[in-house]
């Protein structure tokens, strides 16, 4: 994930991608801006593109905040798929669950959709 490299990384990526230096020094210096690839606007448009396919993204499809500090995310992956994730708040630490799968064979409804889960759309579950 670009996001895992330092500014060596960053740089050496976009040169390795035949594109001159300052360039992967503008976009690690967006990065730790915490810019979206989309913001970044001294960064040519051909450069964007080639990164977001080498890198799939995705984004925040969904958000619930409970009154007890539990945040629920519902993440959109960059084929359209739903995966999950809850943020749980704790007096002794904090406690993140990700899904790693989109759906769930055990037949979980999920909270986005509010529909029983498939895995992956293919089949219901037993």
């Amino acid at each position: 994930m670009l996001l895992d490299l330092d500014r060596k990384g960053v740089v050496d990526y976009i040169k390795g991608l035949g594109f001159p230096a300052f360039r992967g020094e503008q976009v690690y210096d967006a990065m730790l801006q915490g810019k979206r690839l989309e913001e970044v606007s001294n960064v040519p448009q051909n450069i964007k593109e080639v990164i977001r396919d080498e890198y799939p993204h995705f984004e925040i499809a969904k958000k619930l905040v409970s009154q007890d500090g539990t945040i629920k995310y519902a993440f959109k992956m960059f084929d359209g798929e739903i995966i999950e994730s809850v943020f749980m708040k704790y007096k002794y630490g904090n406690t993140l669950c990700v899904s790693t799968q989109v759906g769930c064979r055990m037949g979980w409804v999920s909270w986005v959709l509010n529909l029983p889960t498939t895995d992956a759309g293919t089949s219901q579950p037993p």
